[in-house]
């Protein structure tokens, strides 16, 4: 008995780790691997904040934050945090404004003293690109 539970749950591991290699080679791009093959050309010229946090990431798993930094094309002036944090890591229920090691940006909370970005807030951004992953 204990040898059937054990070969379908083998089965079962092997169905998910197929899966998820196949959705690595499906063809199926995210948001910011869209713009990333593209070099960003919607962006050029534009003041770009970012809301986001830990789940902003590429297919290849490099933060958002980092390619819209390091491209030529994007000037990333301001970055905004939801609930629980830049880091995903705070359960709280006020989370204040912070400064991002890696670019030195203002991370603007979403979580703190508003729910959505203030006029001063947006004054150096023209267009705001949303990454959150979810569950659905």
């Amino acid at each position: 008995m204990n040898t059937r539970y054990f070969v379908l749950l083998l089965l079962a591991a092997s169905d998910v780790l197929n899966a998820a290699a196949s959705a690595q080679d499906s063809g199926v791009l995210c948001g910011i691997d869209v713009l990333q093959r593209d070099q960003f050309q919607i962006l050029s010229g534009q003041r770009v904040g970012l809301i986001t946090n830990h789940t902003g990431l590429s297919r290849d798993g490099v933060s958002t934050v980092q390619l819209l930094s390091e491209s030529p094309a994007v000037r990333l002036t301001a970055l905004f945090s939801p609930e629980h944090g830049f880091e995903g890591r705070l359960d709280v229920s006020r989370i204040d404004d912070a400064r991002d090691q890696s670019t030195g940006l203002h991370i603007f909370s979403l979580y703190g003293k508003t729910r959505r970005p203030t006029t001063e807030m947006l004054a150096e951004v023209d267009t705001l690109v949303f990454d959150i992953q979810d569950i659905g």
